[in-house]
């Protein structure tokens, strides 16, 4: 009977002779591959093979170039109706919002000649624009607003119980105190206490501070540091310029771009709708913003608010003042501007 060594040793030779085949058979694999792949390149199949790659990449110049050519034309087009608008704005805009009180709120950080554009197309309209303030980027986060939410409580008891909530609330409030349709229901109000808290809205209206209460919200808000300027006054319609939209953002044309995923987008599209409840409001951005920001969202999830797009042309201040006159006159919703998800260019155009 042979020994355990013996039959070990024995083992191993097996084992050293398995393994020596099995890189064999892979070495030959490695070389029958190599092989077929040299007839195939230099034998009767590298013509259609050639043939056929070589199609596919001229179809995709073709399409390439195609969609450039369509590119091009398309910018174009908005170039020479951004142009003629731009040049017709006064015949377009002449008295169309004749003393109306309108109020200009914008986000931070947007575009300083694009808002000073707003405002002059609103002059030049006739309107009388108020300052409703620069929001700050944490405007409406709850995190280190306890101080603020205390004053706005003591002012307000009757705001939400959520605190991101409660903020948008109460400076939409604010912001849109002190319009005609408060004015006439003070008239008709009988006298009380000044700081008396506003009552609960019924069915789709906002609430409405009077002056003392909405002036308080201002200037906690400014005192926060959470609001710069904004001031008490009359408005009929509000414009809301929406904030700017992040590099990594802009150019997306994807469901999510407009899916708000960043917390303050959520938070000023709600300040958007609390607005609108109260006194008719249109929500101004650019470009950019109507396929990956505010504007855009504020389409895409019809939350029943105006809006428009491309201020930063200079046709978007022009569209922006016919779509408040617009509000103005009937307060129906339109979306407006350049961007394909627009209703139209302008109120009373064809898409």
């Amino acid at each position: 009977m042979p020994s355990a060594r013996h039959s070990s040793a024995r083992r191993r030779a097996s084992s050293d002779v398995i393994d020596f085949r099995y890189h064999l058979v892979s070495l030959i694999s490695v070389f029958v591959a190599l092989a077929i792949g040299i007839v195939l390149g230099a034998g009767p199949l590298k013509e259609p093979i050639g043939e056929s790659l070589q199609s596919q990449v001229d179809s995709l110049r073709s399409d390439r170039d195609q969609l450039r050519t369509e590119l091009d034309q398309s910018k174009t087009d908005v170039s020479d109706l951004n142009e003629f608008i731009a040049a017709t704005a006064p015949d377009l805009l002449k008295d169309r919002l004749p003393e109306v009180p309108v109020t200009l709120v914008r986000a931070a950080d947007t575009n300083a000649d694009a808002v000073n554009a707003v405002r002059d197309r609103l002059s030049e309209a006739g309107a009388s624009v108020n300052d409703g303030g620069e929001l700050s980027a944490d405007a409406f986060d709850p995190k280190g607003a306890e101080d603020l939410l205390d004053t706005l409580r003591s002012i307000d008891p009757n705001l939400p119980d959520d605190d991101a909530t409660a903020l948008t609330t109460a400076l939409a409030a604010a912001v849109s105190a002190g319009g005609v349709a408060d004015e006439e229901a003070a008239s008709e109000a009988p006298t009380g206490d000044a700081t008396e808290a506003p009552a609960a809205p019924e069915g789709g209206e906002g609430t409405r501070y009077d002056q003392k209460q909405s002036e308080d919200v201002l200037q906690a808000f400014g005192a926060a540091g959470r609001l710069n300027g904004g001031s008490y006054a009359a408005a009929e319609v509000i414009v809301l310029i929406a904030p700017p939209v992040p590099e990594a953002q802009a150019g997306r044309s994807d469901a999510g771009a407009t899916e708000a995923p960043r917390p303050e987008a959520n938070a000023y599209s709600a300040f958007a709708t609390d607005l609108d409840k109260a006194t008719p409001t249109v929500v101004a951005g650019t470009t950019a913003g109507a396929e990956s920001g505010l504007v855009g969202y504020v389409r895409e999830n019809d939350i029943g608010v105006s809006s428009v797009d491309s201020i930063e042309l200079g046709a978007g201040p022009v569209i922006n003042a016919l779509t408040v006159a617009a509000l103005h006159d009937d307060t129906s919703e339109g979306h407006y501007g350049f961007a394909a998800n627009a209703d139209a260019i302008m109120p009373g155009a064809e898409k």
